[in-house]
């Protein structure tokens, strides 16, 4: 075998492996997309929290992971064949690919970024306040599971619950700590860091299997030998 023959063989597994990740990255969103719009728990804090564009954002990232399988499985095909047409619908499905999951994180990210300090601590304090509720059950779930991931508690601190003559809940208590004490720090700060650290894990993790995408589209041609 010559040595172009060679070089031409490895970027062609090298290639073949950048689909399997692209088809393991795709169905893996895909699943995980589908759990959380099954999971009662996450419907209760998009609503609760009112993010208004995450459906629409999991909506939309679930149709481009669908139709980046989709490519994936047409690159596969591609590669055995030797087919321009199948290089050309691989580049046109992978294209609307990347655009769709790129404006689906664009929506759920503008839901985790666009909510500021003053507005999250207004709406722990409605949720706070007994005159408020409008379901007691959802809300206190709401409010047990956000002091317990995110380690906080009330809109500024546990203090907020002394204005309308309530105690803090046992979710507040820092159980990494002895001594029963409750989290110091307030849900408005809290669940705003808590929410940028979110989009960040989640940003970074996308823009990987978006670039190794972009690869594939990009160099698809060139990797087959087709001119």
């Amino acid at each position: 075998m010559k040595e172009g023959e060679i070089s031409h063989s490895a970027v062609r597994n090298w290639y073949f492996g950048l689909r399997v990740f692209q088809l393991l990255y795709n169905v893996i969103v895909i699943v995980v997309l589908i759990w959380l719009r099954l999971d009662w728990g996450i419907t209760n804090w998009v609503y609760t929290a009112q993010f208004t564009n995450f459906w629409s954002g999991i909506y939309i990232f679930f149709a481009g992971s669908c139709i980046g399988t989709v490519e994936s499985i047409v690159g596969f095909c591609a590669l055995i064949n030797l087919s321009i047409r199948l290089i050309i619908v691989d580049q046109v499905s992978g294209l609307t690919s990347l655009l769709l999951q790129l404006v689906g994180l664009t929506c759920m990210l503008t839901d985790s970024l666009g909510k500021p300090v003053g507005w999250i601590q207004d709406l722990i304090r409605d949720l706070i306040d007994p005159a408020q509720m409008n379901n007691i059950m959802a809300t206190e779930n709401f409010l047990h599971n956000l002091y317990r991931i995110v380690e906080c508690c009330g809109a500024r601190g546990p203090d907020d619950y002394l204005m309308y003559d309530r105690s803090p809940p046992n979710a507040c208590i820092d159980r990494y700590h002895a001594g029963g004490i409750f989290f110091k720090q307030g849900c408005g700060v809290g669940f705003s860091t808590y929410l940028k650290e979110w989009s960040a894990g989640l940003g970074a993790t996308v823009l990987v299997g978006l670039i190794v995408q972009a690869s594939n589209v990009s160099k698809a041609r060139k990797t087959l030998g087709l001119k």
